[in-house]
């Protein structure tokens, strides 16, 4: 069954979302990357760009950049993380996947798309983990703010930067990259960095991240604020999904609810989290 939400959680129809594989998830590096903010001013814009049409919620479409890193080493600043990219869909603590649009970035989309445009305004946004930043891009076109974060700085600067440009997106915003319990001690307790919505997709793969999750969720949520959370039920091979992070949030004092569930039989049962301070 499937389920789609608005901001008073009525449910409506949804459409059938495409099936994308899953990362291929390695062990943990125990170097993380420390956080800092990357600035749109200072990324230059290639002289020539691939894109392709995301197609989701019926009748909407993003565009975003064709980047293959394997084929593009010149454009990576980081030649070492272009030798990973080749090798691994994801290696925690190293490289986590911004390369590539996983699909549960297609179903926060789609749950999105069902959203008036009314009860995204005037709002400030977060998308963690962002990668390409699609549904970043799209909430972002009605909000008040939008930040992007994602783990490595050059996913930013070569994709999430080129996606927001190719659609045009107005909205004030701002990109971090790095280690998230390394983002939430820079930003500190700053009015600037409190959330009315927090989007996350296929970022719950890795159990040993919960605990810097649930206390940034804690820190930078508003009162009344929502995360929305897409993810597999259960990653095979490292044990996270949405019950393992359900478990650990309620524990830490975070409410947890689901808004959507995709269980087609044709691909892993996906979720849609709500989770409240």
């Amino acid at each position: 069954t499937e389920r789609m939400f608005k901001f008073n959680f009525e449910v409506e129809g949804a459409d059938v979302i495409p099936q994308v594989e899953s990362p291929i998830v390695n062990p943990p590096s125990a170097n993380l990357i420390p956080s800092k903010e990357i600035f749109e001013k200072d990324v230059a814009v290639p002289n020539q760009i691939q894109e392709e049409i995301i197609s989701f919620g019926g009748n909407h479409t993003l565009r975003k950049i064709r980047f293959h890193p394997h084929l593009d080493d010149s454009v990576m600043e980081d030649t070492s993380l272009s030798s990973v990219v080749q090798k691994t869909d994801l290696l925690p603590g190293v490289y986590e996947g911004g390369y590539k649009v996983w699909e549960c970035a297609i179903d926060l989309l789609s749950l999105l798309a069902t959203l008036p445009p009314a009860d995204l305004q005037n709002r400030s946004i977060l998308e963690m983990g962002c990668g390409h930043g699609l549904p970043g891009i799209f909430a972002g076109k009605h909000a008040a703010s939008i930040h992007f974060q994602d783990y490595n700085e050059e996913v930013l600067r070569d994709v999430t930067i080129a996606n927001v440009r190719l659609n045009g997106l107005s909205t004030p915003r701002r990109f971090f990259s790095g280690d998230w319990a390394s983002m939430d001690a820079n930003m500190g307790d700053g009015a600037d960095f409190k959330y009315d919505l927090i989007l996350m997709a296929d970022t719950l793969y890795n159990i040993e991240s919960y605990p810097k999750l649930i206390q940034f969720l804690h820190n930078h949520l508003k009162k009344d604020g929502s995360a929305l959370i897409a993810s597999k039920t259960y990653y095979f091979g490292v044990g996270g999904g949405t019950s393992t992070f359900w478990r650990d949030a309620e524990a830490r004092g975070l409410h947890v609810s689901v808004l959507w569930e995709i269980a087609d039989g044709k691909s892993n049962q996906r979720q849609i989290l709500r989770v409240r301070i």
